[in-house]
């Protein structure tokens, strides 16, 4: 290496140390600040990878465009350039750009913008100028200027090794690992049609026009609806997507597989719907827009192909280089927002690309989910006239509730907004439906187009829906009322349902994949906790699962220890509060669906009998703990289900 070299790589060594560690300390901030989730170590490694990498490059650039520049100088030219950074892009954008108050597309946050970019600039540009200043009357009191040490551009080498390793091991982190399931010896000797499930994130049941609503939210999906058997009282397993996909994919309630938080995993070896139809020798493939249904958290299990919502750069979506990655990768299209356009072209590509075998496809869009932000077309096409709104909902991680409580209403003094802001706010919810229902239209023109609306199952849900202060709460995870729990189901058979069907009826999520298993006459996983919905099997007998009952059925809604919900005829309660002194309430759905009037203190013999209810339910369920298998169920418990019509 030649000397010019050798001074091009030590400046620069000296030059990434000092930014790296400034970087360092900005990656750790960033993540610790941001509303979601405490950061755990991973997080704050990753965010400090992120900024990193970042600061790699750009220290890299600046050296070539510096050349000249003396190692003395090129220091704090590098310092200076990643302070300008956090300065002058990365605060602007937390305080601007994701504030509810000062959207940057108003007068006002484009000012205040412009205003922080000057402060930055010059907060930057003196800093390292009076380094430099210091540096230079430094070295003339010690006789002239001396060359980076080898030391700091051995260090710097080293931390950006680090941060190469770092982010290849994120990626590898996140890349999907097929798998080999034993086929089953009689896979070849079934009919296999191809099983397509559908769920969209954070849908309210109540905002399509298919079930009332006022607004033209829908009309895509109000069709595929009409033509299938759609469910009007559906509930989901839980309160928010990790746990009611891990029901959705295992079989089991929340209770039983225990995933209650985002960093949980499903056990590694369980069988999974994936897994369930790869041994039935289909080919299967996931196309996920929600960054948290990932490898990460073992989603991937027994899925051929797994399409995430980005990679590693997509991971935590904390800091701004992340969310800034996110929006590059999606499409330039027009009007077109978030991962769905990703998910329906590369579920289009894998299908024609496996038209050899039977094919499991689940396609999870993340639109409506918050931030609500819909392509102005859409939202006026459902809210002409209606006034801007926050895209963001109150986060419950900004409030503290007293002792074990961990719902909305423990608060004393909620957040809450205008009646202007929450109707502008709503109207950009709405947006993202209508937004979402495009897509959802040309998903289902695709299908048609290659003959599977006559040949395919489709099965659509939403893994839970939306609070906007309906019972003094906001988003989802911390209520578990109507507006959360409701679930939008529906079941589009081959060629579909003349003139479609709606059953009324409450039923659970996952009774229609257990249903699904008797339809293409295929064997019922042992731990399915799901029952089957009579009203699709009108030429069949009811085959029973571990859990089938009779008669009037309830339904259970939950996120342990302290939100559970039962649904049984026009009945619904609701255990909240904290784990050590509930609070029950009681309201009759079909007189007061909006769960506005409690009953419990006038009909207290209905509270201790759905009490008594919900208590054996969930009690069975605790006894059988994903990937142990069935477990050996107290025999007083069996004796009480059986008393109560759950089993036979």
């Amino acid at each position: 290496m030649t000397a010019p070299q050798r001074s091009f790589w030590r400046a620069w060594g000296a030059g990434f140390l000092a930014a790296g560690v400034l970087a360092i300390l900005a990656g750790l901030i960033e993540t610790w600040a941001a509303e979601f989730r405490a950061p755990g170590f991973a997080d704050l490694l990753y965010g400090a990878a992120v900024h990193l990498l970042f600061v790699l490059v750009l220290t890299l650039a600046l050296r070539v465009v510096f050349l000249r520049a003396s190692d003395a100088a090129f220091l704090w030219i590098a310092l200076g350039g990643a302070l300008a950074f956090e300065l002058c892009i990365v605060v602007p954008y937390w305080i601007t750009a994701e504030s509810r108050a000062l959207v940057f597309a108003s007068a006002t946050g484009k000012l205040l913008t412009a205003l922080l970019l000057l402060i930055g600039a010059l907060v930057a540009v003196g800093i390292a100028r009076a380094g430099y200043v210091w540096t230079r009357r430094r070295a003339g009191r010690a006789g002239g200027a001396r060359p980076a040490s080898g030391a700091a551009a051995f260090a710097g080498g080293l931390l950006a090794l680090t941060a190469l390793v770092l982010s290849v091991g994120f990626v590898l982190r996140e890349l999907p690992r097929d798998e080999r399931v034993p086929l089953r010896a009689d896979a070849a000797e079934r009919e296999r049609p191809d099983v397509f499930v559908i769920l969209i994130d954070t849908l309210r049941r109540d905002h399509l026009s298919f079930f009332g609503y006022e607004r033209p939210t829908s009309p895509r999906l109000d069709r595929f609806l009409g033509e299938s058997y759609a469910f009007g009282n559906a509930y989901t397993p839980s309160t928010w997507t990790i746990p009611s996909v891990a029901s959705l994919f295992s079989g089991v309630y929340p209770t039983s597989h225990g995933i209650y938080g985002e960093s949980w995993t499903l056990p590694p070896g369980i069988e999974t719907l994936a897994r369930y139809f790869r041994s039935y020798g289909y080919r299967t493939a996931a196309f996920v827009g929600n960054k948290a249904v990932s490898p990460l958290n073992g989603y991937d299990q027994g899925f051929g192909l797994f399409v995430g919502h980005s990679f590693w750069w997509g991971w935590n979506d904390r800091t701004f280089l992340e969310r800034l990655a996110k929006r590059l990768g999606r499409s330039r299209r027009p009007g077109v927002k978030g991962f769905g356009p990703v998910i329906n072209a590369r579920f289009l590509d894998w299908l024609d690309g496996h038209a050899d075998a039977p094919r499991f496809a689940y396609l999870h869009y993340m639109d409506p989910h918050h931030p609500y932000r819909p392509p102005r077309a859409y939202r006026d096409a459902v809210a002409p006239g209606v006034g801007p709104g926050p895209h963001r909902t109150p986060s419950y991680a900004d409030h503290t509730p007293p002792g074990d409580c961990a719902d909305w209403e423990c608060l004393d003094d909620p957040p809450t907004m205008s009646a202007a802001e929450l109707a502008g706010m709503i109207a950009n919810y709405d947006g993202e439906i209508r937004h979402l229902d495009r897509l959802l239209g040309e998903l289902f023109d695709a299908l048609a187009a290659r003959g599977l609306d006559r040949s395919a199952h489709l099965l659509l849900f939403t893994d839970h829906g939306e609070e906007f202060f309906d019972h003094r709460g906001w988003r989802h995870g911390r209520s578990i009322y109507e507006e959360v729990v409701g679930c939008v189901m529906a079941y589009r058979p081959p060629g579909g349902v003349p003139g479609g069907r709606i059953i009324q009826r409450p039923v659970a999520m996952l009774d229609l994949p257990r249903t699904l298993f008797d339809l293409i006459e295929t064997e019922v996983p042992a731990q399915h906790q799901g029952r089957v919905i009579p009203e699709l099997l009108p030429r069949k007998p009811a085959t029973e699962g571990r859990l089938s009952v009779g008669g009037e059925l309830a339904v259970l809604s939950e996120r342990p220890p302290t939100l559970y919900a039962l649904r049984k005829g026009r009945w619904k309660l609701i255990r909240r509060g904290s784990e050590s002194d509930p609070d029950w309430r009681l309201f009759d759905m079909e007189v007061d669906p909006r769960e506005q009037n409690d009953l419990a203190a006038a009909h207290p013999d209905t509270v201790a009998r759905l009490r008594g209810e919900l208590e054996a339910l969930v009690g069975v369920f605790a006894q059988t703990q994903l990937g142990e298998g069935p477990a050996e169920v107290d025999p007083r418990s069996l004796e009480r289900l059986r008393a109560l019509g759950y089993i036979k």
